[in-house]
């Protein structure tokens, strides 16, 4: 559910998205893809130029991509958020290694 309100046409609903992943990690702690679902939902928020609390959106888009990609490095999706973190720091060059791996993984 909390892929069809990112992908959604239009706005993306970010607050539905955000509920749906959370509850998903809540039911399980160890569902690496719906960390991968949180980062990408954070990240996303992070650009989007109306969105208040930008900071914080970033501080929780990494923190949710480390946990996807310690849960599950080989999963694509938590390597693809892995390297966005990267990308999303400032590390050009380990961003672009990991997505080359993310890619790997799901050619």
């Amino acid at each position: 559910v909390g892929n069809s309100k990112f992908e959604q046409q239009g706005i993306p609903d970010f607050d539905n998205a955000d509920l749906h992943f959370q509850r998903a990690v809540d039911a399980d702690p160890n569902f690496a893809r719906a960390y991968a679902g949180l980062a990408q939902t954070n990240f996303s928020r992070f650009f989007w130029k109306s969105s208040p609390g930008m900071v914080e959106f970033a501080k929780a888009g990494i923190t949710a991509a480390n946990a996807a990609h310690e849960l599950d490095p080989l999963d694509p999706m938590c390597a693809l958020v892995d390297a966005r973190r990267n990308f999303f720091i400032g590390d050009h060059q380990m961003g672009e290694s990991k997505l080359r791996h993310a890619i790997s993984l799901s050619p």
